[in-house]
């Protein structure tokens, strides 16, 4: 039995964020069903200990999962397991597959051991650590979608995060143990990122 996600590799269907977990998904369902899983090269390929799978078969046994079901992680692998019983040999999957944290709690150690970074970028990331915080404070990480997702008008999917709500956020992990925090913020559109953050005396 095969299930892959031909398209992992496509960023009209994800970036490489949402690929992460479009690839973790697999390998839950490895676990949970035993079955070969396939998929192209992608960047997790060149970022983790990920090997390069076999490459994906030609199949008209598609399973769509759309994001908007709102369904679960174990609802999802019912699905599955519903085609799987059905005898499919090669099911390729279309969705995005990113579920609540409840939900992936229990596979917490799986995910550590997928994503682990290669010797050498591990290396780089832990010299820019000890340059950039060399007294070892927490770090609060911020990702603020901008670029297409301001094109999105009222879509239940695709929405940007107000900047306020990030601000009200920051203030109020200041009052707890993260008083020494540095701020490492990312984004498609820094320079915007960037006034916003200034303006309001944010240091990042």
């Amino acid at each position: 039995m095969i299930i892959q996600i031909s398209d992992l590799n496509d960023e009209r269907f994800g970036r490489f964020g949402n690929q992460l977990f479009k690839y973790f998904f697999l390998k839950v369902l490895e676990r949970e069903i035993g079955c070969e899983i396939r998929h192209p090269r992608w960047l997790g390929n060149l970022a983790f200990d990920i090997p390069a799978s076999a490459p994906p078969e030609q199949t008209e046994d598609v399973l769509v999962i759309h994001p908007a079901d709102g369904l679960t992680l174990g609802q999802c692998l019912a699905l599955v397991a519903e085609r799987v019983s059905l005898g499919v040999r090669t099911l390729d999957l279309k969705g995005f597959f990113q579920f609540h944290t409840r939900d992936i709690s229990n596979y917490k150690e799986l995910f550590f051991d997928t994503f682990k970074f290669k010797p050498h970028l591990l290396a780089q990331i832990t010299d820019a650590l000890k340059l950039q915080n060399p007294n070892g404070h927490n770090v609060i990480t911020t990702h603020l979608r901008r670029s297409d997702y301001a094109h999105y008008q009222d879509n239940p999917l695709f929405w940007l995060t107000p900047i306020e709500s990030v601000f009200k956020s920051l203030e109020l992990l200041g009052r707890t143990s993260y008083s020494g925090r540095l701020i490492y913020l990312c984004s498609d559109d820094m320079p915007s990122c960037v006034r916003e953050f200034t303006a309001k005396g944010v240091p990042f």
